[in-house]
């Protein structure tokens, strides 16, 4: 995927900005005033993900940690054109959610986000939230709960 692509997957995300923060070249999304994904100059992608995904992702070297966010369970693919596009477009999705759930309702409201955006992300955020509890108990996390839709497919050989 280019950077018009992950473009067109960020902006038809509800209540997604598209700011130049860290400069013309960088394209930062962002939904209720916080980041979620970032498109660097040289057109590496970086994005929110859940801790255990962060995990998988930097231990199977699928991605590596973002550099100055990785406390935050960010990583980086240095290149997204050799990701599968509906496989990157369902963590862009996760990315958005994890943000957007941090968000109160009421800030939701003022963006229009009424009781369907809530019921429609309700599988998404019920997930994290799983995964997390399992984190904090110190139990693995079932592979079902560990990819998002669309995982199943590996971009690498």
């Amino acid at each position: 995927m280019d950077r018009a692509g992950i473009g067109r997957v960020c902006l038809a995300l509800p209540a997604t900005e598209l700011t130049h923060s860290f400069g013309d070249d960088h394209d930062v999304y962002k939904v209720g005033g916080k980041m979620f994904a970032i498109v660097g100059g040289e057109g590496a992608l970086s994005f929110k993900v859940s801790d255990i995904a962060y995990e998988v992702l930097t231990e199977a070297g699928h991605a590596a940690p973002a550099p100055y966010m990785a406390r935050a369970k960010w990583v980086q693919i240095e290149d997204p054109a050799s990701w599968d596009e509906a496989e990157l477009a369902d963590h862009l999705k996760t990315a958005h959610a994890l943000i957007a759930a941090k968000l109160t309702k009421k800030a939701g409201r003022s963006w229009g986000w009424g009781r369907e955006w809530w019921a429609a992300n309700r599988h998404r955020l019920n997930r994290l939230n799983r995964l997390n509890r399992l984190k904090l108990r110190g139990a693995a996390a079932p592979s079902t709960l560990l990819r998002p839709s669309g995982f199943g497919r590996s971009p690498f050989p």
